[in-house]
């Protein structure tokens, strides 16, 4: 996963400032998205050429040749780690824009991109009866069906125990 810490805590203050409404949810949607990375099948390794957007380094990964995938932290996974309040309208906030960005990268990258969304949150049992409890379940089911009707080739890493 993309876990620069000083994307991960930049991203962190992006959300309590954009639920706080000192952020614009087009400018938490830009920060959700660079803190991605993109995959070349070629190499498997996760790169964002420096001073590039994600959308930027999909392109170039593209046009070199290569059937890029995007790999972006899940939105259950993104919440439960954000020092904010963890409520039903919180969530919400931060579930719009995030479907927005997915939005966003359709529109500029077209239909039938690959995105593998990091969600090792799900495969924790207790935390993912908190989720039942703060989210309710068909959020999480939801959120997996609507993305995919967006035109987005759909990965869910839950990273379970077997996994390294």
């Amino acid at each position: 996963m993309m876990h620069d810490s000083h994307k991960i805590t930049r991203l962190a203050k992006g959300a309590q400032d954009f639920l706080q409404g000192s952020l614009s949810s087009q400018d938490f949607q830009v920060m959700l998205s660079d803190a991605g990375c993109v995959i070349s099948h070629a190499h498997q390794t996760p790169h964002l050429y420096p001073q590039q957007t994600l959308l930027e380094s999909y392109r170039q990964a593209l046009q070199a040749g290569f059937s890029p995938q995007i790999k972006l932290i899940g939105l259950f996974t993104f919440f439960s780690l954000c020092p904010i309040p963890q409520t039903q309208e919180s969530f919400k906030k931060i579930k719009s824009a995030y479907l927005d960005m997915i939005d966003t990268i359709v529109k500029e990258l077209g239909v039938g991109v690959v995105i593998e969304f990091d969600e090792p949150i799900l495969a924790q049992d207790s935390v993912l009866n908190e989720l039942r409890c703060v989210y309710d379940r068909s959020a999480i089911e939801c959120i997996y069906e609507v993305i995919p009707q967006k035109g987005i080739q759909t990965i869910v890493h839950t990273y379970t125990k077997e996994q390294k």
